[in-house]
């Protein structure tokens, strides 16, 4: 298990396998470790001096790694942060402030824990992969309530097709300049409630009749959609 441990932290390191995806690649070293583990056992029983060698170059070679990975992964954070004190967000998107926890928070507390939201907050760019990734989940994550159209990056098949489906309705409210429209939309979209983040949306739903602001702050506006 110590071998595979090592050996594991060491491809992430080499191969810079990123977020959940590594732990599946790993998968693939088993069979290989456990004809390594035979090997080793072999050399073991025959005394061999061989066995104590390569043992000691795979754990220096597999601390060195959990240690280097360590330390980046403390002074730079996944988007290749700079070294100092003021680190560069690569896109604010990809971020939560206070007060979008706090909304979260109200919202989990004043909502039953069937009922659904929609959101403005969908998308970030990934610096070192240059593109929009369409995976935001920090709203239902911290307000354990289930999202109308998340991100789709996780999601294959027929469920991502529902979820696009989804999303056409939402972009539709929130690009529609149409309030005639904009009502008809929000019958269609079956939530409960409308989360605004007006960190980057600042358009006015105010004077929609099918929506009622229940909560607002600095970087947020809670409306229930009267059904």
């Amino acid at each position: 298990m110590l071998i595979f441990i090592l050996v594991s932290m060491s491809c992430v390191v080499f191969f810079n396998f990123e977020g959940g995806g590594a732990y599946f690649y790993m998968y693939c070293l088993i069979p290989i470790l456990l004809l390594s583990t035979f090997a080793f056992d072999h050399l073991r029983i025959k005394n061999n001096n061989l066995f104590k060698i390569i043992s000691l170059i795979v754990m220096f070679v597999g601390v060195f790694c959990f240690i280097n990975l360590s330390i980046s992964w403390r002074n730079y954070g996944w988007g290749g942060f700079p070294n100092n004190e003021n680190r560069r967000i690569w896109d604010k998107r990809a971020t939560i402030n206070y007060d979008e926890w706090e909304a979260m928070k109200w919202l989990k507390d004043n909502s039953n824990l069937n009922e659904v939201f929609f959101s403005d907050r969908r998308y970030f760019a990934h610096e070192k992969l240059g593109k929009e990734l369409g995976r935001f989940f920090g709203y239902s994550a911290l307000t354990g309530r289930q999202a109308f159209a998340e991100g789709d990056d996780f999601i294959q098949g027929e469920n991502k097709i529902i979820v696009n489906e989804h999303w056409n309705l939402v972009n539709g409210f929130l690009f529609s300049n149409n309030r005639l429209e904009q009502e008809k939309l929000l019958r269609e979209i079956q939530a409960d409630y409308f989360v605004q983040s007006l960190r980057f949306n600042n358009k006015d739903y105010l004077g929609l009749d099918s929506l009622k602001l229940v909560y607002e702050n600095k970087s947020i506006k809670i409306f229930k959609i009267l059904k």
